[in-house]
Order: C-alpha cells, then structure tokens, then sequence
C-alpha cells in the first residue's frame, strides 16, 4: 500500500541522486548535459511524493537544472523547497557540486545552511573549507580546519590548509609550524622538503 509506494519512491530518489552525481563527475560537457536530461525526468516523478521525499528531490533537481545552465527555473523550484526535510549530506553535497559549476552564492548558501547543524560534521566541515578557501574567507577556514583537526586528528589535510592560508598571508612562523604538525602526522619526504623550504 502506501509504505510500498513510499519505498519505491525513496529508491526512485535515491537512484536519481547517484544518476546526478554521475552528471556532476562527468568532465565532457555534452555528455554532462544528456546525463542531466535524463536525471530531470526521473527526479521530477519524485515530486509529487511526501514532503520528506519531495523536498530532497527538489534540491537534487535544482541542481540538475542548473548544470543545464536553467538556472532561472532552479530557483522558482528552491522557492517551494524546505532544507529542513533534505539531509546535512544532501546539503553539502548539493553545495559543491555547485561550487562546481562556479555558483558560489548558492554553494554558500547551501553549506551555511549545513554548517549550522551538528551531524555529518567531518564531510560539511571538509566542503566548507574547499568552498570558502577559493571565496579567500580565510578566517573561515582556519576555524573550520582546527575543528577538523580535533575531529580526524590523523588527518593532515587541515594542517596543509592551514599551512597555504599562514603562507598567503606571510605569517611564517605559524606556517612552520603547521608543516612541523604534518611532518609529525605524515613523515613523508614531501613534507620534510615543504618545511626545510618555509624554514629560512
């Protein structure tokens, strides 16, 4: 009955989504496009679901339009939408892949929105500092990378972050000691080089 129809509905969305995300890897633009046609029609069938299904396929739906350059009709469909209902991972996902095609206010728009809830931390905390790093938020990103840091303390991709953002700004003793923290993390001959080369 209707829990089965919800269901199918649910696997239509959720094979829409992975169709998408093969249109958002997708580096040759004419097949970008045909791939993106084809994800329209079937996420358009999951707008007529519930909320919790219709609201999801509106944000994935958007962002197929807009890599088909209709980006006028995104956002008539965005106007209708409720984030709410769309998962954190659903947010941060959308936001770079509209980094993507170079629409960085929606991108933004979609990781502040993201950022602002608590669940999925390491992956909107790893998209919002790709994202903000090319806006230059550089405070931003520094924040965003010593909590990354807290929460994958293995992980030196926030160090390095932090070690570019240090560099742009020619503070270098802090650039120091971030490649010390990656050297430490890594040990690798790379690492070795960069801080013998921001050490004189």
């Amino acid at each position: 009955g209707i829990r089965s129809i919800s269901l199918g509905r649910w696997e239509d969305l959720e094979k829409s989504r992975q169709s998408l995300r093969a249109v958002i890897d997708e580096p040759n633009f004419g097949r970008r496009f045909q791939k993106a046609f084809l994800s329209e029609a079937a996420l358009r069938d999951c707008l007529n679901a519930r909320a919790s299904i219709a609201d999801p396929a509106r944000l994935w739906l958007g962002v197929c339009l807009a890599f088909q350059e209709r980006r006028d009709e995104a956002n008539d469909l965005w106007k209708s939408a409720d984030w709410q209902r769309c998962s954190t991972e659903e947010l941060a996902q959308a936001a770079m892949a509209f980094f993507r095609i170079s629409d960085f206010p929606r991108a933004s728009e979609l990781i502040r929105q993201a950022l602002q809830r608590t669940d999925a931390r390491e992956l909107v905390l790893r998209t919002a500092i790709v994202i903000d790093f090319d806006l230059g938020r550089t405070e931003d990103v520094l924040g965003y990378c010593e909590e990354l840091a807290r929460l994958a303390p293995r992980d030196p991709s926030p160090w390095l972050t932090q070690a570019a953002v240090y560099e742009a700004q020619s503070e270098w003793p802090k650039v120091v000691e971030s490649y010390r923290t990656v050297l430490k993390l890594t040990g690798t001959n790379n690492a070795r080089y960069r801080l013998v080369m921001v050490s004189f």
